[in-house]
């Protein structure tokens, strides 16, 4: 079993040179008429839960925007940070004992889904790696 906190991924991920100029801060509409018709979602920052979670942190009124985030419990002028979690079953060894494990990465959505994407940006760490078990009696 192997883990690191992720309150010190994120900060890895946050302060990383590489992202100093492709990172989003604030949320941000984008229409594709001028009479404001016709939205359209690139990113998580261009979609309406990270436009109503910031703008409900930066208004004299809180509002729960869900029963997970008590929004009286953020100080005015906050930056939303959106985190990322990906799982997948990954084989690790094939030829001696196959041994397979779920990694779990972490990432931030204010980082530009075109440099995010790509495989040697590194803007994913490994936060957990989660072996899976052989059992001696499968059955059982």
């Amino acid at each position: 079993l192997f883990w690191r906190d992720p309150v010190e991924c994120l900060e890895s991920v946050f302060s990383n040179l590489l992202f100093h100029d492709k990172l989003d801060f604030t949320p941000h509409h984008i229409y594709k008429t001028a009479e404001w018709l016709l939205s359209v979602y690139l990113e998580w920052l261009t979609g309406d839960s990270a436009w109503k979670m910031q703008v409900s942190t930066d208004s004299t009124e809180f509002h729960i925007i869900s029963p997970y985030i008590l929004q009286t419990q953020l100080p005015r002028g906050t930056i939303v940070l959106g985190v990322v979690l990906l799982s997948d079953k990954t084989n690790i060894t094939t030829m001696t004992g196959a041994r397979v494990t779920h990694p779990l990465l972490l990432g931030l959505t204010n980082i530009h889904m075109c440099t995010c994407m790509k495989l040697s940006s590194k803007a994913f760490l490994l936060t957990t790696l989660l072996p899976i078990p052989k059992y001696l009696y499968p059955n059982q």
